[in-house]
C-alpha cells in the first residue's frame, strides 16, 4: 500500500540529515551518487534492489512507459517501475507523480531551501510535517 506520509517522512528525514545532493560523475542528479549519497527517491531503494541502469529515469517516466499504449515499454523503465512498486507500494499514476514531485525537491531546489520546500510539499499534499523538518526550519541559515 502506498503510504504518502511514511514516504514523505523518510525522504524528508534523509534529505535533512544528508544536506547534500547525490550526483553522478558528470554532475547530474542520481539515485546513487559517486560518493554513495542517495537522492530523495534513492533513499527508498535498498542497495539489494538498486541497479545503475535506472539512473537518468524519473519515477513518472517509469509509469508512463509501462502504462501508456502509445509508448513502447522499455526494460529500464519497467525495472524502475517494479523497484518503486515493490519498495513503496506505488501502483497508480498519481503515486508515481507524487514520487516524481518529491524527487524534484532534491533535483531542482537548492539544499539550503530544502526545509522550506519540503514544508510546502507537505502542505500541498495534506501531509503532517515531521519534527525534524519543523526543527530544521527554525535553524539559522535554513
Amino acid at each position: 500500500m502506498f503510504n504518502r506520509q511514511a514516504i514523505f517522512d523518510k525522504v524528508a528525514k534523509h534529505l535533512l540529515k544528508t544536506r547534500a545532493k547525490a550526483k553522478s560523475a558528470d554532475g547530474s542528479c542520481a539515485y546513487r551518487g559517486v560518493d554513495g549519497a542517495m537522492c530523495a527517491i534513492g533513499c527508498l531503494i535498498p542497495d539489494s534492489t538498486y541497479d545503475p541502469a535506472i539512473e537518468g529515469l524519473s519515477p513518472h517516466s517509469a509509469w508512463e512507459y509501462n502504462n501508456r499504449r502509445d509508448l513502447e515499454p522499455m526494460p529500464k523503465h519497467r525495472m524502475l517501475a517494479r523497484i518503486l512498486s515493490d519498495e513503496t507500494g506505488a501502483e497508480e499514476e498519481t503515486d508515481f507523480a507524487f514520487l516524481n514531485e518529491l524527487q524534484c525537491v532534491h533535483d531542482i531546489s537548492e539544499v539550503e531551501n530544502w526545509a522550506l520546500d519540503l514544508a510546502a510539499f507537505a502542505a500541498n499534499h495534506g501531509l503532517d510535517t515531521p519534527t525534524e523538518l519543523k526543527n530544521a526550519m527554525d535553524l539559522p541559515g535554513v
